[in-house]
């Protein structure tokens, strides 16, 4: 979080879209046959929680930063 924060201090656009919180409770059953299913509802609760919590996001695994525009 404080990586994306200092990135607003130099770029004009800065975008940040989280990943993984409760979906890696799937791993538990990654080599079962509910694995696939198990990790695709896991991982639209996951965006679900990100929409309506965003603080969550601060937990998430992963994250994936779009910077564009840099300040002069």
């Amino acid at each position: 979080m404080q990586d994306i924060a200092a990135a607003r201090e130099h770029f004009t656009s800065v975008r940040s879209e989280h990943f993984a919180l409760l979906s890696l409770a799937a791993m538990a059953v990654r080599r079962s046959s509910v694995f696939p299913r198990a990790s695709a509802v896991l991982q639209r609760v996951d965006r679900a929680m990100f929409r309506a919590v965003p603080p969550l996001r601060r937990w998430s695994w992963m994250a994936v930063i779009t910077l564009a525009a840099p300040r002069a």
